[in-house]
């Protein structure tokens, strides 16, 4: 049977301090947080396999990236929509960060 998995970017420095921010937002937000036990992160890919071929996908993901790090500056964000029913507000890189 198929599962569900996020590959996800989390960082491992600076964690304690993006979980007390969002922590800090709960004052001006009584809906959607990160949870108490959820890692700050940057999601990648969403995806559904069986459990048995994710070894074969992490191969496939060391091939492609050859990267060691990634550092990120967030001088902006942007607010969209796509349906006038969800709106996304993301912050946005600064574009000498972004190693593709």
């Amino acid at each position: 049977m198929q599962k569900k998995y996020n590959l996800a970017l989390i960082p491992t420095k600076n964690s304690a301090a993006v979980i007390a921010l969002a922590q800090k937002l709960s004052v001006i937000s009584d809906k959607y947080l990160l949870g108490e036990r959820s890692f700050p992160h940057v999601t990648l890919y969403q995806f559904e396999m069986e459990e048995k071929e994710i070894s074969s996908i992490w191969e496939k993901i060391r091939n492609i990236w050859n990267e060691k790090s990634i550092q990120f500056t967030f001088n902006e964000f942007s607010c969209l929509t796509f349906d006038n029913k969800i709106h996304w507000v993301s912050l946005l890189p600064d574009n000498k960060d972004i190693y593709i």
